[in-house]
């Protein structure tokens, strides 16, 4: 579950120092020109906390919930010889 994470706290480092370098920032909420550094970094920890948490919640209502085709037999795939036909 955790290895979801490192493609976005990649992508937040990146952001963040590709914005020391321009001032620009895509989301208000990460704006460190406009909130502060402290703020913005805030920010970014508080929804990665928030995501972190639902993908527990997920992962503990997949973990709980029964599976609807669980139950029922798979079918099976395996080619068999057709019937033998009786000689008329």
């Amino acid at each position: 579950m955790v290895d979801a994470f490192v493609w976005p706290l990649a992508w937040l480092v990146h952001i963040f120092t590709q914005g020391a370098f321009t001032d620009w920032y895509p989301y208000p909420f990460l704006d460190v020109t406009e909130l502060g550094l402290g703020a913005a970094l805030r920010n970014a920890v508080l929804v990665v906390v928030l995501a972190l948490a639902f993908a527990a919640l997920f992962k503990l209502a997949d973990a709980r919930m029964p599976a609807l085709l669980r139950d029922t037999p798979t079918p099976d795939h395996r080619v068999s010889a057709p019937p033998e036909r009786s000689a008329p």
